[in-house]
């Protein structure tokens, strides 16, 4: 009889571990994680939830967001990089930094099952995204842009079967839909771009036209959203064509990630050579700077009483504070997408959302 009980209770005991197993393995892999609406697939570890803080692996989403990583066995460090921004991270720290600045984290980074698992909602807010949870359906959105990605609205079905009452119906769903806000032309995208073998595969002019390798397009953005048109005579005013891509520009890198297709694509500037932009050449006021910037026809000038250097180039303004550090092209830290219209002159940050106004001195 002892022996009966032990084995009893043996079997028990197995039948309630391999019960309480898969609970616990598909409660981690009910954890979704979408970038810009679009699903990440993860290898093995999926994302896992430790004390209300969801904890993801480095090469799952950093790494689809266009970010390197980087791991010091000694120090037990991660180095997340892209472009200007340097995230670093020890596991088992309560804190990390962000372009040097430090930042609290209620659950340290840890690796569980060989994997290292970071905090993504405090770290990838600290580099400018957007990231919400979804506790009903158990899903970390990520989203690109400062203003969150409208959702699509589901269209009903019409229980119709006449032709002009379906066109009624449909009609009707259009006036319902969400109001986004109104195009407008990035001008992070102006320039021209090479892809694989094309060379440039797209040129998008400040105007809102381009080509795609030969063919004429209309292009505008709306919302993080890049629209192109490719039968312009189709799109109407507003160019809304099937083409719509979530665009990231980084330095001279541009990532196009389809809208409604799990597709992909990365393109690099074509560079043109520094130059002197004409239309930039004067005094220009801005508040009661009077003038703020002085731009010479030399490539030299004056910020309100500081000596400067200054090009253009691929649409950006690049302004040398420091001269002698600049070296001949003059790249320095301060680079501004920059559109004169008129005596307006408008200076758009490439690494900050900042933009300021001046107009041209009398």
């Amino acid at each position: 009889m002892t022996v009966s009980k032990k084995l009893l209770t043996t079997a028990v005991a197995l039948i309630l571990t391999l019960t309480l197993l898969p609970t616990i393995t598909l409660a981690n892999n009910e954890i979704t994680v979408t970038i810009n609406n679009q699903p990440i697939a993860f290898a093995d570890q999926g994302p896992v939830i430790v004390d209300g803080r969801t904890l993801v692996p480095v090469a799952g989403v950093f790494q689809a967001l266009g970010f390197t990583t980087q791991w010091d066995g000694d120090t037990r460090q991660v180095t997340i990089t892209r472009g200007s921004d340097t995230i670093v991270v020890t596991i088992d720290s309560s804190t990390f930094t962000t372009n040097y600045i430090n930042h609290n984290l209620d659950v340290p980074a840890q690796i569980i099952n060989g994997r290292t698992m970071l905090p993504i909602a405090t770290m990838l807010r600290s580099v400018g995204y957007e990231v919400s949870w979804d506790g009903e359906s158990r899903t970390v959105a990520i989203t690109f842009s400062s203003q969150a990605m409208p959702e699509p609205t589901p269209e009903p079905e019409p229980d119709v079967t006449e032709e002009a009452d379906y066109a009624e119906a449909q009609e009707e769903v259009e006036e319902a839909e969400e109001v986004t806000p109104e195009p407008t032309i990035s001008q992070a995208l102006v320039g021209s771009w090479n892809w694989s073998t094309f060379r440039p595969f797209y040129v998008f002019e400040a105007d809102g036209s381009g080509m795609m390798v030969e063919t004429p397009i209309n292009w505008v953005t709306s919302n993080g959203l890049l629209f192109v048109c490719v039968t312009p005579d189709v799109c109407g005013d507003r160019c809304i064509a099937p083409d719509e891509w979530y665009y990231v520009v980084d330095g001279d890198t541009l990532t196009l990630t389809s809208r409604t297709l799990p597709m992909t694509y990365v393109y690099t500037r074509v560079q043109s050579e520094p130059v002197i932009s004409q239309v930039l050449v004067g005094s220009w006021d801005w508040s009661t700077f009077r003038p703020f910037y002085i731009f010479e026809a030399n490539g030299s000038g004056m910020m309100v009483e500081t000596p400067i250097n200054w090009v253009a180039r691929n649409n950006v303004l690049f302004v040398c504070v420091t001269p002698d550090s600049c070296g001949d092209n003059c790249i320095g830290p301060d680079e501004w997408y920059y559109v004169v219209v008129g005596d307006t002159l408008t200076l758009t940050s490439r690494h900050f959302p900042v933009t300021y106004t001046y107009t041209r001195a009398e």
